[in-house]
């Protein structure tokens, strides 16, 4: 008996790649990796409390660059990057400030579209919002130089955030 998941993937570039690829063009042409995210927790469930939310993410390289001919390309190589739970806050922040910056500097401005952004950032009911993320990563300060270089990060995102 056999399983296909389907998922969808969006293009994946290296940090060096993001200054070549500016244009609209270059980010949606030959494109040959890909990454999808699978949230998991150490128990096994895909969901968990904050503090023990990992997330798995898969970067897939295909043998050819899309767009092409065909619709369907083989993958050639597959890596897999676990993010920490205060990795996983730290990423999610440095998404939502960017949301947030995006629909700050609109021209012309969106009411709706900032109404939309600052309730999923700010007056979340579903995920954790920001409050419960720093008070479950921030209440304290790590002794281990690693993690204390990750609070570092999520203090830094948490005072971009409020600038917007």
């Amino acid at each position: 008996q056999a399983y296909i998941q389907i998922t969808y993937v969006e293009p994946y570039f290296d940090t060096y790649e993001m200054k070549d690829r500016i244009t609209y063009f270059d980010k949606n042409y030959n494109l040959r990796r890909f990454m999808y995210c699978t949230p998991f927790t150490l128990d096994g469930r895909a969901h968990g409390e904050l503090h023990e939310q990992f997330k798995r993410k898969t970067i897939l390289t295909t043998s050819h660059a899309f767009p092409y001919i065909k619709t369907r390309i083989n993958v050639i190589h597959k890596e897999e990057i676990i993010l920490t739970p205060i990795e996983v806050a730290i990423e999610d922040m440095q998404k939502k400030t960017q949301e947030l910056a995006f629909a700050t500097h609109q021209d012309p401005a969106d009411p709706k579209m900032l109404q939309m952004v600052l309730q999923g950032s700010v007056g979340t009911t579903v995920n954790q919002g920001p409050l419960e993320v720093a008070q479950v990563f921030l209440c304290e300060i790590p002794n281990d130089p690693k993690l204390f270089r990750h609070h570092n990060k999520l203090r830094l995102c948490f005072k971009d955030f409020t600038k917007r």
